[in-house]
């Protein structure tokens, strides 16, 4: 195996086509005028904000100072390696070719542009045309121009090319002196600063100007804005006046209601006591004995006028509760004794109709702290419900039992059920499942109502549970220890009216 040495690095040395470097000598001694140009180059730089302005007042400078043929200056674009266009030009005479608006080539593909790119300035070409190694693209520019000389250099700010100026000389071959090779390379060292400046002055007013756009964006959206603020608050103020109005018209609609309630159950209270009065009259034979077909027709007459009052009682005790009138009085007292009782009065009921009563309460009940006429109002009203609603065959469940410092009652029946819906209006006032004029049911919608208002008025709570065609339970429960009802009830005598129920 035969070792061979590493090769030592191949060192790359630019090697330009066209151009040569100039040694720009500052301890030379350099010219009155040139330092005058300077001077004033750079008070330009100082005081002129035209960047436009400003590059050409220099190439101007540049051209008298020197005595050039020809200046033009190029700038590139900051996001690509093309130059353009030439954007300032000085020209001696009009019989100079001018090269302004000319187009430049790449960087990237013409060596001219890539030696003054890629070399230190300042650059010099002398006699290009007779040079062998220039290809024909630069020869045909070069012919074109006319140049014989050139001196050029790059503009470069913090590594970044910033354009080129070219100093050409077309009517004869010119040696380009130190001095001179000075005076461009401190041009292009102001410009380089100059224009790097301008394009951040620029950026910096093109964003102010932006910040002063968004802000009046800003102000017009916020005024706007507030605009539509007061739009709104002036619609709500209204909206809210209306409502007022509303709530008060709907006030006394309401306080109307309650005393055409109020005056029309007292005025039935009259010819229903009549009514009830006489027919038990005739029942009992008071006026003679009756026949079977004329005994039935009063019995009806009496099975009517009962339904009559249960209605009144119900409009009073609406009317009341929406008042605050409704009269509670809790005490202890037998439920099992009550439950016996409205048995005994529901039991007739459901034989008739062919419903199963099943009755589940313990034989040792604790006393309830409740109002027990009102209790027995809630159990009618559940179990009238349970009743109607349940078809032939079904059943009817009153079960009791103790849950903590609580006596339950729950009413379950195999009826129609509740739609899921409906749950949770079943409770309101007037409120009925089957609203159309042809429903199978009848009633007032006041029932479960008058239920929740009296359970709740003595600091119990009623809930429902129920799916349709599968029935529905009642459940609701009564305190055991003594407590502050909800309604306080009046010390003197209860309801009479009630009392007569």
């Amino acid at each position: 195996m035969v070792n061979r040495k590493p090769r030592p690095a191949v060192k790359v040395v630019w090697q330009p086509v066209v151009w040569q470097p100039l040694k720009a000598m500052d301890p030379l001694p350099v010219e009155v005028d040139l330092i005058t140009a300077l001077q004033r180059i750079n008070e330009a730089v100082c005081a002129t904000t035209d960047i436009d302005t400003l590059l050409q007042g220099v190439c101007d400078e540049m051209g008298r100072i020197l005595k050039a043929d020809r200046v033009h200056l190029a700038l590139k674009s900051t996001d690509t390696t093309i130059f353009g266009k030439v954007d300032h030009e000085y020209r001696r005479s009009d019989e100079i070719v001018p090269t302004l608006g000319g187009e430049l080539p790449s960087e990237q593909t013409d060596e001219v542009v890539m030696d003054i790119v890629a070399m230190p300035p300042p650059l010099a070409v002398l006699d290009p045309l007779s040079n062998p190694k220039l290809k024909e693209g630069p020869r045909k520019v070069y012919e074109y121009m006319q140049v014989m000389s050139a001196m050029a250099g790059r503009l470069m700010y913090q590594g970044k090319i910033l354009g080129m100026i070219c100093v050409h000389q077309c009517d004869h071959v010119r040696q380009w002196t130190s001095q001179e090779a000075t005076f461009l390379s401190v041009v292009l060292s102001q410009l380089s600063v100059a224009i790097a400046n301008a394009r951040m002055l620029k950026s910096m007013q093109a964003q102010h100007e932006e910040l002063v756009s968004l802000h009046f964006r800003l102000e017009e959206s916020h005024s706007a804005l507030e605009r539509v603020v007061e739009q709104r608050t002036a619609q709500l103020r209204q909206a809210n006046a209306e409502l007022v109005t509303m709530v008060e018209e709907l006030q006394q609609l309401d306080n109307l209601k309650a005393s055409f309630l109020d005056t029309i159950s007292h005025e039935l209270r009259t010819p229903i006591n009549f009514i009830t009065g006489f027919g038990s009259l005739l029942g009992d034979g008071a006026y003679g004995d009756l026949s079977p077909a004329a005994q039935d027709a009063v019995d009806k007459i009496l099975e009517g006028a009962e339904r009559l009052i249960h209605l009144v009682d119900d409009l009073l005790d609406q009317s009341k509760m929406e008042r605050g009138h409704l009269r509670i009085q809790p005490e202890r007292f037998d439920y099992r004794s009550l439950v016996a009782q409205i048995a005994m009065e529901f039991d007739p009921i459901m034989q008739e109709k062919g419903l199963c009563f099943v009755l589940d309460v313990p034989a040792e009940l604790p006393r309830p702290f409740a109002d027990p006429d009102r209790v027995h109002q809630v159990l009618r009203n559940l179990l009238s419900n349970a009743q109607k609603f349940t078809p032939t065959k079904g059943s009817v469940h009153l079960a009791v039992r103790v849950e903590g410092r609580r006596l339950v009652t729950e009413v379950q029946d195999t009826g129609i059920g509740i739609p899921t819906a409906a749950q949770q209006r079943i409770f309101e006032r007037f409120y009925q499942v089957d609203g159309t004029r042809t429903r199978n049911y009848g009633g007032t919608g006041l029932g479960l109502a008058i239920v929740k208002g009296l359970v709740e008025a003595m600091g119990g709570q009623i809930e429902v549970a129920s799916k349709p065609g599968q029935g529905a339970t009642f459940r609701f429960s009564m305190p055991l220890a003594e407590g502050r009802s909800r309604q306080e009830a009046p010390q003197h005598g209860k309801d009479p009216a009630h009392r007569a129920r």
